[in-house]
């Protein structure tokens, strides 16, 4: 245990900012890789046949693996984990961690079997997408290869719990970077190779890329003090409080892969070629942005947030809350508008090469300068969830979840009953994404305010009301460098345009805008612990 003091230690010498800092960089690199293998999936595929059917095949196993595993395993993990109370030194009690071996074993046992019965009944499950035969049929053939990465990727989110709880957060947020860098390497030296299974190939890769995942975590945790044992204890009391959370948890989770399937349910009646893929295209590039300016901070948050509930100080509990608000919106509002601006460079510099075509490019743009409004929903709703987990509340995101599944599916439905869905194409089904988004944040916000006292505070909307400023001068600024642009250097069109001149109208962009809205926070005195008076 003596490794796990020193990492404690450590955490409190770079302090909050430094690590949310260290945090996001590894989050960057970890989502760039993401973002590249995206680029030579589009570059490898385009948006035929086969890379529909891949889309299909890798998003069920994880869309299943979101809906029962994902948030529920750290919702229902890291606030018991850290209720028990550790050793003089700070290091975490043998108690604590047999309670870790217990709740691993029974997330491997549950994915075990669930994977299984992925494997089995995969052809009903691909049955219901509306595919046609030869798209069916590939679907299947890869989702059976791919559907255990809910075994590695399920024992995975428990070892970050552990990890994170015991002050390490680097390497958590780094092991995304593994996987996608085992599917690049396929893509570079691999795919090639393999002629016509090129595809069977590419769904392999994914599957170790999940293994390595799982590996990066665990080797570590061995080396540093925590023994596995295979034990499966139900009777404790923290775990029968798990258990107890987990279907509310389970639940308040399923909104965003809900979402997803939904998307892609309903992009099939849209008669464009490749609309699975130039929609997943356009949610991918969405996840990056809102994922990277949004994790890092809740990750870190999370298990402090369940210490202060546990510990009983409101005070803390709530400046905590107020602090990591504040932080989000500092980072999502800025980048939410330059995004919207530039959705089309973004997307064409990104996408538009090989395979993956104009008319693919143009139609993600669209989706995805829908779906970049959701961001300031996304972050509510992904930190207001861990805010209630802590406090054991798991019932308000699992309402805020149905709500917004609801509103979601019923604004897709009528959009194809009405032939909306043919006049927007994608656009439509972004559209409904965003609403069902707000709805479920509307929830999260509602909830916060009626169930935690004194939560929020005069201090805190005044921060709140500068940072609104800071953002409406940030977007003048960025809509003052593009209009300057096009009357000075022509009437700007990246899909006719490479890779480098939409980068260079990004980079140009940026810059001011960034500038300006980093100086109008110090203008303004904008304090993000300006929340904590009481």
């Amino acid at each position: 245990m003596k490794n796990d003091n020193s990492n404690i230690k450590s955490k409190h010498r770079l302090g909050a900012s430094g690590t949310v800092a260290l945090m996001m960089l590894a989050t960057v690199i970890a989502k760039g890789l993401g973002l590249l293998r995206s680029v030579l999936m589009a570059n490898y595929y385009g948006a035929g046949m086969l890379s529909n059917a891949f889309s299909e095949a890798s998003h069920i196993p994880l869309t299943f693996f979101d809906l029962l595993f994902a948030t529920a395993i750290s919702g229902c993990f890291i606030p018991v984990y850290n209720s028990f109370k550790r050793r003089e030194d700070g290091s975490i009690s043998e108690e604590a961690d047999d309670f870790a071996c217990s709740f691993f074993n029974l997330v491997l046992l549950g994915a075990g079997i669930f994977a299984f019965l992925g494997i089995v009944f995969a052809d009903v499950i691909v049955g219901v997408l509306g595919l046609d035969a030869e798209t069916k049929a590939l679907t299947v053939r890869l989702m059976r290869i791919m559907f255990p990465m809910i075994i590695f990727t399920g024992t995975a989110y428990t070892l970050t719990g552990v990890m994170q709880s015991r002050g390490e957060y680097l390497l958590p947020a780094m092991i995304s970077a593994l996987y996608n860098a085992a599917v690049i390497i396929y893509f570079l030296f691999f795919d090639g190779l393999l002629g016509e299974n090129r595809i069977y190939g590419l769904a392999v890769a994914y599957l170790v890329g999940w293994f390595l995942q799982l590996l990066t975590l665990l080797i570590p945790l061995l080396k540093r003090g925590f023994k596995y044992k295979p034990i499966l204890n139900l009777r404790t009391p923290e775990m029968k409080k798990a258990i107890r959370l987990a279907p509310s948890i389970m639940i308040g989770s399923w909104f965003i892969p809900a979402a997803l399937l939904s998307a892609m349910f309903f992009t099939s009646f849209v008669s464009v070629d490749g609309a699975v893929t130039i929609y997943d295209y356009a949610n991918t590039a969405f996840t990056m942005f809102a994922g990277t300016l949004t994790y890092s901070i809740c990750n870190y948050a999370f298990p402090e947030l369940s210490r202060l509930s546990s510990s009983g100080d409101d005070k803390a509990f709530n400046r905590t809350v107020r602090s990591g608000v504040l932080s989000v919106f500092a980072l999502v509002l800025p980048f939410m508008v330059f995004v919207m601006f530039l959705s089309p460079q973004i997307i064409a510099a990104l996408y538009m090469r090989g395979e993956f075509t104009a008319a693919g490019a143009c139609g993600s743009a669209g989706a995805f300068r829908i779906l970049i409004a959701a961001m300031p929903a996304f972050a509510v709703m992904e930190l207001g969830s861990r805010v209630f987990y802590s406090k054991n509340l798991g019932k308000v995101p699992m309402k805020a979840a149905i709500l917004g599944i609801t509103v979601d599916v019923a604004v897709s439905f009528l959009f194809v009953e009405s032939g909306i869905i043919e006049l927007w194409g994608v656009n439509s089904v972004a559209v409904a994404t965003v609403i069902g988004y707000y709805a479920a944040a509307a929830v999260i916000v509602a909830g916060a305010v009626r169930r935690i006292k004194g939560l929020f505070n005069a201090n805190f909307g005044l921060q709140a009301f500068k940072l609104l400023i800071c953002t409406l001068l940030c977007a003048a600024v960025v809509w003052g460098v593009l209009w300057i642009i096009s009357n000075f250097a022509g009437e700007l069109n990246p899909y006719s345009s490479d890779m480098i001149y939409n980068l260079i109208i990004c980079v140009v962009t940026f810059i001011p805008a960034a500038a300006i809205y980093i100086i109008s926070l110090k203008a303004l005195h904008v304090s993000f612990k300006g929340a904590e008076n009481d």
